[in-house]
């Protein structure tokens, strides 16, 4: 029952450890509160305690000695009635539980929730860095920050109306889907890499995004077995410290679903798409702005562009002349026992030449590489030869630069 009610400002800036000492009971503050001082335990709640920020006026939240052990809140309820809220300009931790509350909220970023969501809800930017396997639906209304820990969906729905960071984290979707109705970003907030890591081992597994995928993590994505990411904006990879850091495979799939342009961009073709399906019907279709590795690809009539005029493997049933250069980006070209000549380079991006008894003439060069602007850099291409007959003419250079086993 102890019970504290401050109509003004809290301000704690004592020398005395509150460790073991603010365990239960209410403290209710009306005005800002702030916390200094020599000793970083002075504002250390614990057990039930509970605050309750309850102005009428603008208050801001001031906690110095930040962290989860030094001072901090335990549970934390907001009441406050102003247009202006609550201000937290520097982090702030919450260890035991977080209401959700209708009051404004400014700088939600940098509140850290290391307890639970007592409402399944919050309605602003919140930072995630503990374990955390969910029992419910969860619903945020701003921004989810992942930087520690793992976020087990456990079967259950994720709903973020802002944008999702994947940071420093392991967010493992394990049956259960995630709605980002603005843009999911597998980096830090300045997208200048990151250390997340994603996990997609089931076919129930499901991420929609209304917005862009944006993956910069530093290393590769090694759990992407199954289940689907859906994307109705841009696709982007970057290289940031591996070339693979975007390497689905099994029965994994990508939906590109937009109502409008969407362009695919990737660094590097050792990251890849394991199945891709278009199911944008717009107009402008899907551009695909650079190289990019496929293993399967299902188009369902859609309008795409490749980039540098990428093309996918096709059977001859004759003799074939092609002008100029030919791109070959995913598929198999089979010859399939006849001749293709191609008066210009073969540029072999991706995908496979099986020469299958026939011949194969390149006027210019044949560079098993992927052009990526004016230069060239790593094909995943194969050049297969297993006959006696398999023959390869290039009047030009030849330069293998495959990451695949010959």
């Amino acid at each position: 029952a102890d019970t504290v009610r401050v109509m003004g400002q809290f301000v704690m800036q004592s020398t005395a450890s509150h460790s073991g000492k603010l365990t239960a009971g209410t403290l209710e503050i009306g005005g800002n509160l702030t916390q200094a001082g020599a000793n970083s335990y002075n504002f250390c709640t614990s057990g039930s305690h509970t605050v309750i920020l309850n102005g009428t006026e603008k208050q801001t939240v001031s906690i110095n000695n930040t962290r989860k052990d030094y001072s901090r809140f335990n549970n934390l309820k907001i009441t406050n009635t102003s247009a202006d809220g609550v201000d937290f300009p520097r982090t702030s931790y919450v260890v035991g539980n977080l209401y959700n509350t209708e009051t404004k909220i400014t700088n939600g970023a940098n509140l850290v929730l290391t307890g639970t969501f007592a409402d399944n809800a919050w309605n602003y930017d919140i930072w995630l860095n503990e374990n955390r396997t969910l029992s419910e639906d969860l619903e945020i209304g701003g921004t989810l920050y992942l930087n520690g820990g793992t976020l087990n969906l456990n079967g259950h729905t994720l709903t973020v109306k802002g944008n999702v960071y994947l940071s420093n984290a392991y967010l493992n979707v394990n049956k259960g889907k995630m709605y980002a109705d603005r843009n999911f970003n597998m980096s830090y907030t300045n997208g200048s890499g990151g250390s997340g890591y994603l996990t997609m081992t089931n076919a129930e597994d499901y991420i929609c995004v209304n917005g862009d995928l944006y993956v910069a993590s530093y290393y590769n994505y090694s759990s992407l077995t199954n289940g689907t990411i859906e994307v109705k904006g841009n696709f982007t990879q970057k290289h940031t410290s591996y070339p693979n850091n975007f390497v689905p495979s099994g029965n994994h799939k990508v939906i590109l679903s937009g109502e409008g342009l969407q362009t695919v961009s990737f660094d590097r073709t050792e990251s890849r798409f394991n199945i891709l399906e278009i199911q944008n019907y717009s107009d402008e279709g899907v551009v695909f702005k650079t190289t990019v590795t496929i293993c399967e690809l299902i188009d369902n009539g859609c309008n795409i562009s490749f980039a540098n005029g990428e093309r996918s493997g096709w059977t001859l049933e004759a003799d074939e002349t092609i002008e100029g250069d030919v791109n070959l980006a995913r598929g198999t070209l089979d010859l399939n026992g006849h001749k293709l000549t191609i008066t210009g380079n073969l540029i072999h991006s991706g995908g496979t030449v099986l020469v299958n008894g026939g011949e194969l003439k390149v006027q210019g060069d044949y560079r098993v590489q992927a052009l990526n602007g004016t230069s060239y850099t790593n094909s995943t291409g194969v050049l297969n030869m297993t006959n006696e007959a398999d023959t390869v003419r290039v009047m030009g250079q030849f330069v293998m630069q495959s990451t695949a086993s010959h």
